[in-house]
């Protein structure tokens, strides 16, 4: 069948009905899908504009969004949950084109889902690629993080489409962006890590990491302590 399938539903439903309405300047063809990423507000928050629509996530999606709903009202809860949801993947037709919707592993979150178009050789990856732009890590998991874009950059593709920042359609800066936002993760994560080996708590790494190659990032002052601490504890205690 000939439709749209969207990824992501934007902060709430007024941006959420502003894509549909952008959508609909460009084609007349009805919208059948929405794929919901990252549970965070700022990407699912606009479901509601999206009610028609079927909605397909992760199954640790609906866990993560389940646990951040805890305390709202059933009607609330229920209206963000996904339709359906997914183990590894799932495969779909519209247009005659194949879309894979792929869940690489944790990573931004534990649910994060990404769209393969094989015949358009383009990978959409959400909140797990963001171009010069520092990331959350509040909810990530960083060495899986890294895997996950690691699979990411083996599969036939030449367009790598981030959830923030530029978006170029020249394969070659396309992978190199993607491979230097990978970077940015292992270069974050040596530095925890060489500082718990020198014997630094979490407070002095806090103090003394800087990473220079990324200060003109967009968030990088915002998001480097965060992104620290997580990793500490991701090398320290664990992550569930």
């Amino acid at each position: 069948d000939e439709g749209v399938l969207v990824l992501d539903s934007q902060i709430d439903a007024t941006a959420g009905r502003r894509v549909r309405e952008a959508i609909s300047d460009i084609t007349t063809q009805p919208i059948r899908l929405l794929v919901s990423s990252p549970f965070h507000e700022f990407f699912s928050g606009g479901v509601g504009a999206y009610s028609d629509v079927h909605n397909i996530g992760h199954r640790e999606y609906r866990t993560h969004l389940l646990e951040a709903l805890a305390g709202e009202p059933p009607d609330v809860v229920m209206a963000r949950l996904p339709d359906q949801t997914y183990r590894e993947r799932v495969t779909v037709y519209l247009g005659g084109k194949e879309i894979q919707i792929l869940h690489l592993g944790r990573g931004h979150t534990r649910g994060d889902s990404v769209l393969f178009v094989p015949e358009d050789r383009i990978i959409y990856l959400s909140e797990l690629y963001s171009h010069k732009e520092f990331p959350s890590l509040a909810d990530s998991y960083s060495a899986d993080w890294v895997a996950a874009l690691d699979k990411a950059e083996a599969m036939e593709a030449d367009i790598f489409v981030p959830g923030h920042g530029l978006i170029t359609e020249d394969p070659r800066e396309s992978r190199r962006g993607m491979r230097h936002f990978k970077q940015l993760l292992l270069d974050l994560r040596e530095a925890v890590r060489t500082n718990i080996e020198a014997g630094a708590t979490v407070e002095e790494i806090v103090e003394t990491v800087v990473l220079p190659k990324y200060q003109d990032y967009i968030g990088y002052d915002r998001g480097l302590e965060g992104a620290i601490r997580r990793i500490y504890t991701e090398f320290t205690v664990g992550l569930e």
